[in-house]
């Protein structure tokens, strides 16, 4: 009880903060929906829906969309997320389908929120735990299901205060979906009943599935951006990946490799573009390259940033090898299946959390996954430049065989997932 209490007082004496905080970004992104939603003071639903499916931001909307698809053929569902990011890609993928914003961990704005979505069953995609959302659930006998569930070790080596209202909240759940049994033995270790837990593969698999499928049609080439096929991806960077990877960037432009780099936070976009140019390194932004009606854009000593969103992806496809951010940082590393699946080969930071048992079952179908140890950092930029040249001087027929290699291992991991998913929460009454 004690715990309830000091989050709930917590939550009271940030209210001012939050409620100032969330009604100027509602102005700054010029969405009152967001401010509304978050409170529980409009929906504006049109349609009926039975289940809402939550994904917390676009990332998580590109990991569920399957699913999503599949679901939403014989039920009624609602997709809720809490960014603007998010909800424009959950719109552009569903449109026939009313999008809203989660809401806030209050009492009232949740009670508000539940009775103006009319919800009977919630799946989560991915852990994202909100005490008071979750209680409240509970006592009004609507269910929640998590799924491609993960846990942070940080839950379990946080504070006591944390994992007490954590292991309340999971506990409360009707259904836990681990995405690999690496993740469940964290939910086992938070004492989470075992009656809950199943594990049944990870969904992002089938995504990129699908999208290998169609990539060679579909996905636009960025040989209109670049002179060659020969650059080097920085995905999903973190402040300083820009620093570490400084000297290797430097090299790379002068060994004819262009460079180019997509922030986890596109507001970092000025920050990097400074900091390369402090150190005498030319940028070149892709918005202003798509400006240009497919013209080419010579990049030569130059490091293209891409500023726009959901751009990303397309740039998997003609990548040389790929950087992946997030290890480096408290958070852990981004999503390694993307470029995986498009045969690239990877180098990431040491905290591999987020996808562990992924980068060990793909590293034992021998794909090309590097990873920087906690024991290389008493001199880092030396250790990373070391594996971006060895990674840059990879032969074009061994490029090519790592292509097949991934396409056939992404199958092979995906097969029959969905179908899994599918069955169980059919079976326990989460969908039809």
């Amino acid at each position: 009880m004690i715990y309830k209490f000091i989050y709930k007082a917590s939550l009271l004496f940030i209210f001012p903060i939050i409620f100032i905080y969330f009604f100027i970004q509602s102005i700054f992104l010029w969405d009152f929906d967001f401010f509304k939603n978050k409170f529980g003071f409009d929906l504006k639903i049109k349609n009926k829906c039975d289940i809402c499916i939550h994904c917390a931001s676009l990332g998580e909307i590109n990991g569920a969309k399957e699913i999503i698809k599949a679901i939403k053929q014989k039920n009624n569902i609602l997709i809720s997320t809490n960014t603007i990011s998010g909800k424009k890609l959950a719109k552009s993928l569903f449109p026939e389908i009313d999008i809203v914003y989660f809401p806030f961990d209050y009492k009232y704005a949740i009670l508000s929120w539940l009775a103006k979505s009319q919800i009977k069953n919630v799946l989560i995609y991915e852990t994202e735990i909100w005490p008071n959302f979750y209680e409240l659930c509970d006592s009004k006998n609507i269910n929640i299901c998590i799924i491609n569930a993960r846990l942070s070790k940080k839950v379990l080596v946080g504070y006591k205060i944390i994992k007490q209202l954590y292991k309340k909240a999971l506990n409360s759940c009707s259904l836990i979906l681990c995405k690999s049994e690496y993740e469940k033995d964290k939910y086992t270790e938070l004492e989470i009943n075992e009656n809950l837990l199943f594990v049944l593969g990870n969904l992002k698999y089938i995504s990129m599935q699908h999208i290998i499928s169609q990539k060679t049609n579909n996905l636009k080439s960025t040989q209109t951006l670049l002179p060659n096929n020969d650059y080097f991806l920085m995905a999903s960077t973190h402040d300083p990946d820009e620093e570490y990877f400084l000297k290797s960037i430097e090299y790379l432009i002068k060994n004819n490799t262009s460079v180019v780099i997509a922030p986890r936070h596109i507001k970092r976009i000025d920050k990097i573009k400074k900091y390369l140019e402090k150190n005498n390194i030319s940028t070149k932004l892709y918005s202003e390259c798509k400006k240009l009606n497919n013209k080419t854009v010579k990049l030569h000593e130059k490091v293209l940033l891409i500023d726009t969103f959901g751009d990303l992806i397309n740039f998997y496809k003609d990548a040389k090898f790929t950087y992946v951010g997030g290890g480096f940082s408290e958070r852990g590393v981004q999503n390694i299946i993307e470029p995986t699946a498009f045969g690239n080969s990877i180098l990431v930071g040491p905290n591999i959390d987020n996808f562990y048992e992924e980068i060990v079952s793909l590293k034992n179908a021998n794909l090309n996954i590097n990873v920087v140890e906690k024991t290389d950092f008493s001199n880092l930029e030396k250790k990373i430049f070391m594996y971006v040249k060895k990674l840059n001087e990879i032969k074009e027929e061994d490029r090519s065989h790592q292509i097949n290699n991934a396409i056939k291992c992404i199958y092979n991991f995906s097969d029959g997932i969905l179908e899994k998913y599918l069955n169980i929460l059919i079976e326990k009454k989460f969908i039809n």
